[in-house]
């Protein structure tokens, strides 16, 4: 701050010393003027004037009608200001030193406009806040805009930056990120909204509200997705498909919910595809991995399973369809409507089970469980072998 001060002195005595030495550059205004009536001959009115110390295009400093108080004009960079309670006895001092810009600079890749500077006096020790509103667009891979400044407290001895309505854009494959209502204030610096993009595997996250405070960061939700009608590839096997989850903050327990479609495709070996949901809901306690309108399907010599409608259920799972079919075997099951669950353990609606074998040569049979109210039925078929002449 002594170096504020020793710079200010230097420019007040070297502005004197101009005004003194060359007087048909820097002029000094008197302390009154004198009107006369071009009429009646005599004077009318004495009126003070504004004493002024000037290098014209340059500087030039006036004083106004209230002791300490004088105009700033600063045309060599673009600047008027005003100060209030200076004093040149015994040490220059002021109450508040105040500086703005008269008119945006603007070139073809950046703007600077609204810029000020304020600094208060010794009582106040010397706190200082800078800010101005800028807009930087060297490409169109970098993007910034916002209000950017800096803030010192001398009563505090703290400072530091200052953020606005900051929004930042930086369009670099692999990643692209966009930054939205980024500021700060009170020990904290907040993100009103922060997109990232991975065009590679058409992924995008989405973090809202974010902020960090006192050394603790919280947000409001955290959401990831890839785009519409894109697949996540995992080779020639596998992909993932219509992905969406959401993390809430610290604040909200990390409650999370996301979904997927799965789909898993080895040729004829192995097939796979459903719905999956993950839920983590900290209220209603309760976190897990779902299902939905899953189905499995494996083939291998002769040998054919599958489930369809597969679906999670609470404490449990559900599936509409389970199908064998073993040709070695000339066998075939199929139940429907299997239920398992923690309260009614394991159900099914009904069961069929048929062994046809070549019936020329030898008898077959079709057996049938069906649930009921009463429990469950069974019936049986048998199936002779056809005499052949």
């Amino acid at each position: 701050m002594k170096q504020i001060r020793w710079h200010f002195c230097l420019s007040v005595f070297a502005l004197a010393l101009l005004a003194l030495a060359l007087p048909g550059v820097a002029a000094a205004a008197p302390a009154s003027n004198t009107l006369f009536s071009p009429l009646a001959g005599d004077i009318v009115v004495d009126a003070p004037t504004q004493p002024t110390f000037a290098l014209p295009g340059i500087f030039s400093l006036k004083f106004g009608d209230k002791a300490g108080d004088a105009e700033l004009d600063i045309p060599a960079i673009n600047t008027v200001g005003t100060v209030t309670g200076l004093t040149f006895s015994p040490e220059v001092s002021w109450t508040s030193l105040s500086l703005a810009q008269k008119q945006p600079v603007v070139t073809s890749g950046a703007t600077l406009a609204d810029a000020q500077l304020s600094v208060m006096g010794a009582s106040q020790g010397y706190s200082t806040d800078a800010s101005a509103q800028i807009k930087l667009e060297p490409s169109p891979a970098f993007q910034t805009s916002g209000k950017f400044g800096f803030r010192y407290d001398g009563m505090k001895r703290s400072g530091g930056f200052m953020l606005q309505n900051v929004a930042l854009k930086v369009a670099a494959d692999p990643v692209r990120v966009t930054l939205d209502g980024v500021n700060t204030g009170d020990a904290a610096i907040s993100f009103g909204a922060v997109k990232v993009e991975v065009p590679a595997a058409n992924a995008t996250m989405m973090v809202d509200g974010y902020q960090i405070k006192n050394g603790l960061s919280d947000w409001k939700t955290i959401s990831v997705a890839n785009a519409p009608n894109t697949a996540i590839q995992f080779g020639n096997v596998a992909s993932i498909s219509q992905m969406q989850l959401s993390v809430a903050g610290p604040s909200a327990s990390f409650a999370a919910f996301g979904t997927a479609r799965l789909n898993v495709n080895a040729n004829q070996a192995a097939r796979v595809d459903g719905q999956l949901y993950l839920i983590n809901d900290p209220v209603n306690r309760q976190s897990g991995v779902a299902l939905s309108k899953g189905n499995m399907a494996f083939q291998a010599g002769g040998w054919n399973f599958q489930m369809e409608g597969i679906n999670s259920i609470k404490g449990g799972v559900k599936v509409d369809t389970i199908s064998l079919a073993a040709e070695p075997l000339s066998l075939t099951a199929e139940v429907t409507g299997v239920v398992v669950s923690d309260t009614v353990g394991f159900s099914f609606d009904q069961a069929k089970v048929a062994y046809t074998p070549d019936t020329s040569r030898a008898s077959g049979f079709a057996m049938t469980v069906t649930r009921n109210n009463a429990g469950y039925v069974l019936t049986t078929t048998t199936v002779f072998p056809v005499a052949s002449r």
